[in-house]
């Protein structure tokens, strides 16, 4: 078989992903040189400030980075954000309506 240059490769995944029979649902799906995989996006519990300043991200730079106190992983990008939603309300943000 032929090789594909590298924009049919990268086409054949975008035809998958248009295909009303795909799976993915708001997932990041990577794709080059023939390869195709699932990335996901990780992060530690970290910290939340509504009033967040320099000098607070500073004071809370091992909250920030430790893993040590656990970490999410994400394959949908929804996910994630309600995740974050969740943790700016849960400090004291107003809720958004959905409009």
């Amino acid at each position: 078989m032929a090789a594909l240059c590298p924009s049919e490769l990268v086409s054949s995944v975008v035809g998958y992903l248009a295909h009303e029979h795909c799976q993915f649902n708001g997932a990041i799906v990577d794709t080059g040189a023939g390869r195709t995989s699932l990335q996901f996006l990780s992060m530690t519990d970290g910290f939340v400030d509504l009033d967040l300043t320099p000098e607070s991200v500073r004071d809370h730079l091992s909250d920030i980075v430790n893993a040590a106190g656990g970490t999410r992983a994400f394959t949908d990008a929804m996910a994630f954000l309600e995740w974050q939603y969740q943790k700016v309300v849960a400090a004291g943000a107003a809720p958004v309506s959905p409009s």
